[in-house]
């Protein structure tokens, strides 16, 4: 027998005495208070749970919005709009970073979202100075090149007719990649980049103004040709040999560095080969070996790179080229998405120069690798 939802004491106890009519022998006593008792507690906990369902799932649901509102506003952030003016060839972001604009430029605000700034320059010249802030990422594209931005000043100019891209650095540090380039090129103040598509030919100037002394040049960077030992001369001899013109000297070849400012990394690569490799490791200098780990790194070879930077690290400890070096380190180990070991050379970058001319990169870096992917 099956009890309506809604019945109440008396109409269980009336259905209770029809039942008793029916059945053709009487119920013992005994048994029947027991089952009454029964009969009444099982109807009240039924009754009581349908009561109580709405307010469990109402709780329920009201507990899961909460939980999902509280994940929102922890790991999601706002995504506001930078407001920007544009005055005659001239833009002004709310931010402070100012665009401006050479003769015939055009520049396409693609997005201005706060935290990823997104603009295209589709020909001419710019003049732009970013901002640095440690939560944003401006990103320029200009024809089919990227420059990823975290704070600095250069010039930006593509040409569409010759397809002729460049990239003057002033301040601070970017990323550039695109067609001919192997993988991201890292550049900082000081740097100039020019890429002529049609030919392939990229054009890297490293020159940058320095007021130490310069250094006599290291073996490494002057070849000198093979000599045999002199054999004595007879004494007879010695006034024709101080008359003879001097012997023609070898002209010293180019140095790693200005060689991978022509974009001739391979040529740097090729004359390491030759030491060979161990060799220029450990007798090569801090020049040298931050020329090769830089070659190394523009034509994707990762592993010597880091073998480059974490020896100019050994041998070269506490000097500026190690300190560089940890940031180098640090930006190969994120390209081959080895975050954890990016993250530590980071912060190791920004606990030896935490005002040095990588430090706005570095703490970008540190906030991209160490967040929970």
């Amino acid at each position: 027998m099956t009890l309506p939802e809604r019945a109440s004491a008396n109409e269980v106890r009336g259905l209770v005495h029809l039942a008793r009519k029916r059945l053709l022998r009487s119920v013992d006593a005994d048994r029947d208070v027991p089952g009454l008792e029964r009969l009444f507690r099982a109807q009240h906990r039924a009754l009581t749970a349908r009561r109580r369902a709405p307010y469990v799932w109402a709780g329920t649901i009201l507990v899961t919005a909460l939980a999902v509102l509280t994940f929102r506003s922890i790991f999601s952030r706002p995504r506001h709009q930078l407001a920007y003016a544009l005055r005659p060839a001239r833009y002004e972001f709310s931010d402070g970073t100012v665009i401006s604009l050479r003769t015939g430029a055009n520049l396409q605000v693609l997005s201005a979202n706060e935290y990823a700034p997104h603009l295209r320059l589709t020909r001419g010249e710019a003049d732009v100075s970013v901002v640095h802030r440690a939560d944003s990422r401006w990103d320029f594209s200009a024809g089919p090149f990227d420059v990823a931005v975290v704070g600095t000043a250069f010039e930006l100019n593509w040409d569409p007719e010759r397809q002729t891209f460049s990239l003057d650095l002033r301040q601070g540090a970017v990323s550039v990649t695109g067609p001919v380039l192997d993988g991201p090129l890292l550049l900082h103040a000081g740097h100039r980049v020019s890429v002529f598509l049609e030919t392939g030919r990229v054009a890297i100037d490293l020159a940058q103004p320095s007021t130490s002394p310069p250094r006599s040049p290291s073996p490494v960077q002057v070849a000198l040709p093979a000599m045999a030992v002199p054999q004595a001369e007879p004494s007879g001899s010695s006034a024709a040999a101080s008359d003879a013109p001097p012997a023609p000297r070898a002209a010293p070849k180019a140095s790693w560095r200005a060689l991978v400012g022509r974009g001739r990394f391979a040529e740097v690569i090729m004359q390491a080969q030759a030491m060979p490799i161990a060799g220029c490791v450990s007798l090569c200098s801090a020049a040298d070996l931050r020329a090769l780990g830089d070659a190394a790194r523009y034509t994707g070879r990762a592993e010597l790179a880091e073998r480059a930077f974490l020896r100019l690290r050994e041998r070269f400890a506490g000097s500026p080229e190690s300190t560089v070096a940890a940031f180098l380190l640090a930006h190969t180990y994120e390209a081959q998405h080895r975050l954890q070991l990016a993250t530590t050379w980071y912060e190791r970058y920004l606990s030896e120069a935490p005002s040095g001319e990588f430090s706005a990169e570095a703490s970008a870096g540190r906030a991209r690798t160490a967040a929970p992917h």
